[in-house]
């Protein structure tokens, strides 16, 4: 299968685990990444517009050919991401699975959007393993844990979805691709684990706590890899 991911801001250590995820079991990874210097709807610089090369991301992302699109945001990017969404929708029509903090926290808008098929509301490396793998054999989609489809609406329980522990389990994230687009000219994310001890009520950690309450071990119990 061949999988686009697209990406608006800075480099993103969560589509780099799930592309190398899915490079790691035999499947093709493109990526469009956008670092939209003139705008994140909290700092606008304009005179930076010049920069953007749109137009060149969707025809890589057309030449690219992909079965699926995936696509991460923030809240403050979801209108950009929104609006590459439908671009793409409208040049390549392949399925698009949204996911990322504003997708988990409120799937149900996402899915309004006429352009966007799936949103995944947890850990996307296994659920998106899984999604392409039944995609390749022509398989349902709408039962895969954490990911609602717009045709069959699932409500999360604390059934779906439970947390990997064994972080050793997935390959190291993706940063070829990131390269190739300059993100590592003045910034670097290295992470050593998962999660935060603490309780922010204006952080997205908040609502985390409340989605994974009950299961094995909790996003937010600062799970380490070694």
């Amino acid at each position: 299968m061949r999988v686009l991911f697209y990406y608006r801001g800075i480099e993103n250590l969560g589509v780099g685990y799930l592309m190398s995820m899915l490079r790691h079991h035999g499947h093709e990874i493109d990526l469009i990444f956008d670092p939209g210097l003139d705008d994140n709807l909290f700092l606008k610089a304009p005179q930076l517009a010049w920069l953007n090369r749109h137009e060149a991301l969707l025809e890589r992302a057309v030449a690219f050919r992909p079965d699926l699109i995936a696509m991460g945001s923030l809240t403050n990017l979801w209108p950009f991401c929104s609006k590459m969404a439908e671009k793409l929708k409208q040049r390549i029509g392949a399925p698009i699975i949204v996911g990322g903090h504003h997708a988990q926290a409120i799937p149900d808008y996402i899915l309004e959007k006429p352009h966007v098929d799936m949103v995944c509301i947890g850990e996307g490396e296994t659920a998106l393993l899984e999604l392409v793998r039944r995609m390749e054999r022509g398989e349902d989609c709408t039962t895969i844990p954490t990911i609602w489809v717009k045709k069959k609406r699932r409500r999360p329980s604390h059934r779906d979805g439970e947390l990997e522990n064994d972080l050793d389990q997935f390959p190291f994230p993706e940063k070829q691709l990131w390269w190739e687009y300059g993100c590592f000219k003045d910034n670097l994310e290295i992470f050593t684990g998962r999660g935060c001890p603490f309780k922010c009520t204006f952080c997205n950690i908040h609502y985390q706590r409340e989605i994974f309450k009950g299961r094995a071990t909790s996003s937010a119990s600062g799970r380490s890899r070694t």
